[in-house]
Formats: C-alpha cells, sequence, structure tokens
C-alpha cells in the first residue's frame, strides 16, 4: 500500500499547482509553498506514524532512518526522484521532549536548466573556462545557489571533455555525461566529509571540483589547497555579501595561519555572486 505522503506528492506532482517546497509535520496537513505561501494539501492531519512511513521508505532513510539521524546529529539530508521532479528531503527534530519528526522537502526540476534561463551575468560562463582557481556561488536558503552550480556544471558538461567531480551532501541535481567524465559523491554516504572528499578528490585528476556545502575549517583548507593547485573549484555558501563571505572563510584562523590562509585566497579566488 502506498504511504499516505507518498501519494500526495505524487498528486501535487502530476497536477497544475506550483510549488516549491512541502513541509510535514505531525498533527498538521502536508503543507505546499506556493507562489502566495503555504497552502494546505489536505484537511486531514499527519500523524507521526505517517512521518514514519515516509522516511522508513527505501531511498529515502530506509528501515534504519532513526539511526541515521541519530548518528547525524538530530537530522539528515536525501535526495530522490519522485515520478518527474527530484525531491531533496531534510528530516529533522523538533519540539523538545516531545521529539517530533518534520520533513522539509525542496523540489527540483529533474533536468538542469541552462544558464542563460536562470538570468545569470554572462560572465559565469567565462568562469568555467578558467583552468583554476576559486569561485563562490552566494546568497541565503532558496536563493538558487544549487542550480546555479549545477548549470555552471551543465554549461562545461556539454561544451568540454573534462572531468568534472562533485562533493554535495546530498546530490540533488543528476549531471549525465555529455562531453564531459562526472563523479557525483555524497557526504556521508559515499565519502565521510566535505573536506576528505576534496582530499581524495585530488588523486582522480579532476578539472573542477564542485562542492555543495563550506561551513568548517577542513573544508576552507582543503578547498583553498584544491585551488591553488592547478585545479578550478566551484563552491556555494550561506552569505549574503562579498565581505561577509571573505570574513566567513577566515573566521577558522588566526595568528600567522590566519595572514597565509589570506595570502593564498586573494590569490585563488576569481569571483563571488
Amino acid at each position: 500500500m502506498m504511504s499516505v505522503v507518498v501519494e500526495k506528492i505524487i498528486e501535487l506532482l502530476h497536477g497544475e499547482r506550483p510549488f516549491t517546497d512541502i513541509n510535514l509535520a505531525p498533527g498538521q496537513p502536508i503543507l505546499c509553498r506556493m507562489p502566495s505561501g503555504y497552502k494546505a494539501l489536505a484537511d486531514v492531519d499527519l500523524t507521526s506514524d505517517d512521518i514514519s512511513e515516509f522516511l522508513a521508505l527505501p531511498g529515502v532513510g530506509g528501515a534504519n532512518w532513526r539511526v541515521r539521524m541519530k548518528d547525524s546529529g538530530g537530522s539528515f539530508d536525501v535526495a530522490q526522484t519522485f515520478s518527474s521532479s527530484r525531491l531533496r528531503c531534510s528530516a529533522y527534530e523538533t519540539d523538545g521532549g516531545e521529539h517530533n519528526i518534520r520533513v522539509a522537502l525542496r523540489c527540483l526540476p529533474l533536468e538542469v536548466p541552462p544558464l542563460a534561463q536562470l538570468g545569470t551575468p554572462r560572465q559565469l560562463e567565462a568562469v568555467t573556462a578558467r583552468g583554476k582557481g576559486l569561485f563562490l556561488i552566494t546568497g541565503p536558503t532558496g536563493a538558487g545557489k544549487t542550480t546555479t552550480l549545477a548549470a555552471m556544471l551543465d554549461f562545461v558538461n556539454q561544451s568540454r571533455a573534462v572531468h568534472i567531480q562533485t562533493i554535495e551532501k546530498p546530490i540533488e541535481y543528476i549531471l549525465h555525461r555529455k562531453q564531459s567524465v562526472v563523479s557525483q559523491c555524497e557526504v556521508p554516504t559515499n565519502i565521510a566529509s566535505f573536506g576528505a572528499g576534496i582530499n581524495a578528490a585530488l588523486r582522480h585528476r579532476p578539472d573542477i571540483i564542485a562542492i555543495g556545502e563550506i561551513h568548517d575549517r577542513e573544508t576552507v583548507t582543503e578547498m583553498l589547497h584544491a585551488a591553488s593547485s592547478g585545479h578550478l573549484v566551484l563552491a556555494t555558501m550561506h552569505t549574503s555579501s562579498c565581505e561577509e563571505t571573505i570574513s566567513a572563510l577566515l573566521q577558522f584562523y588566526d595568528g600567522t595561519e590566519a595572514v597565509q590562509k589570506r595570502i593564498l585566497l586573494s590569490s585563488a579566488l576569481v569571483g563571488i555572486v
């Protein structure tokens, strides 16, 4: 028997109402984010069992999803293809001692939209042609960082025969081979961390390394090393200005090391958007 949540999601995906996000929580109906805001998909409230049943599905969290959540510090992310869309699922615990589980779903198209369709600066195409350096895509949640990164990689994939390696959590857009060799690694399914993924990637002779998130010292250190050693590194960050981005990268260092990393960053950085 099909999960109540899956049934409603497929119904929504096959419908004509545009939406970007779905929110699942016990004691409330399935809520969908439409252009006008969140709307209830049905009048029936979800139960904790409904959400557990959804998370236990193969390809979502699996039978041991609670163990996975505990091992990940109280939340986990996964991306799965449903019908004609790709859904990023983020499960997390809330409400203190009640330990209620909520799920946030982000809807992505199966095909990567072209750069020209996104309305991004034309200079992004030129960035992809660089042989080395660091380029950062920044902005708040929902600003289109992941889509912009995927569109840049797909632009390369369509036009050049190079090796693209991504480190993501989770893999959101699936990049099928066109002209380039594409390797997509998922944290923690394929590699323990972003930093470990970048370090391992250097042994695979990639031309371009794409990093889904930058949020710790290990990732920044390995990223700067890769960008200054003959690779083009593209990455996303949750920052809102150039100044904030630079500060966020250098916050992990002090003293002489901070000076060294600042020099390394100034020589490797080719742009921030």
